[in-house]
C-alpha cells in the first residue's frame, strides 16, 4: 500500500480508530480481571 498526500490522512483516521478500539477493548478485559478478582477475593463466586 503506497502512502501518498491523498490517502496519508485516511491511514492517520484508520490507525486511530483502531488504536481507540484496540485500547477499549483492553481496557475492558482488564476491568473484567480486575472485577472476577475483586468478587474472588470477597468470596463471592458465582
Amino acid at each position: 500500500m503506497k502512502v501518498n498526500a491523498d490517502n496519508a490522512l485516511k491511514i492517520r483516521l484508520l490507525i486511530l480508530f483502531l488504536s481507540i478500539a484496540l485500547g477499549y477493548l483492553v481496557s475492558l478485559f482488564f476491568l473484567s480481571i480486575y472485577q472476577v478478582s475483586f468478587d474472588i477475593l470477597n468470596g463471592n463466586v458465582k
